[in-house]
């Protein structure tokens, strides 16, 4: 199939686990059309930091970028009362379903029938979690990203692009356990 016979929304959490997930999909013969929202990311530098370089991708790889503009403060009444929750808890959850259902909206608004997230790629994240919750929405089609070696791709693209690869999820939560995280985010 013709990659200009089909079209696929991607929410892009980052350029770093976005950039194997187009290379996937336009294998498989879709036009993607990147999504960037993430009002969970916190502060709106990092998030800008975060747009800057999915802006880069979306140049590198020729592809249409949209860009949400969805307020910090949506995001918090979201997962209001899971703030203290652990990483991949309720809270995770919720803001998961948040960015699916922008994702689905930003799609419609583009016309465009399915959509997906490059949430999967991570093995930080809980792939049939997020499978499950954008299941629940129409138009979701079930990636998971970490399959066919995704995330060790997406780590040479990034080497390879120069992209900027975070130490923590995006919101004021999970920068706690950003720690943890430090030595399996560089690139040495």
């Amino acid at each position: 199939m013709n990659s200009g016979d089909k079209r696929i929304l991607l929410h892009s959490c980052c350029a770093v686990c976005a950039s194997s997930c187009i290379e996937r999909l336009e294998s498989e013969g879709w036009k993607v059309v990147l999504f960037y929202d993430n009002p969970n990311i916190s502060p709106e530098s990092e998030r800008e930091k975060r747009l800057d370089y999915v802006r880069r991708l979306a140049a590198a790889y020729n592809v249409e970028l949209i860009v949400g503009n969805t307020p910090h403060s949506v995001w918090q009444e979201v997962i209001r009362g899971f703030e203290a929750e652990p990483e991949g808890a309720e809270r995770c959850k919720r803001c998961f379903d948040l960015n699916l259902h922008l994702a689905r909206a930003a799609a419609d608004s583009e016309n465009i029938g399915c959509f997906c997230t490059s949430l999967t790629v991570s093995r930080y994240k809980n792939s049939k979690n997020i499978i499950a919750i954008g299941s629940a929405i129409e138009g979701y089609a079930p990636y998971d990203f970490k399959k066919k070696g995704g995330e060790e791709r997406s780590i040479r693209i990034a080497r390879e692009l120069e992209l900027y690869r975070q130490k923590y999820c995006g919101c004021e939560y999970s920068v706690k356990t950003s720690s943890e995280l430090e030595s399996d985010c560089s690139y040495k």
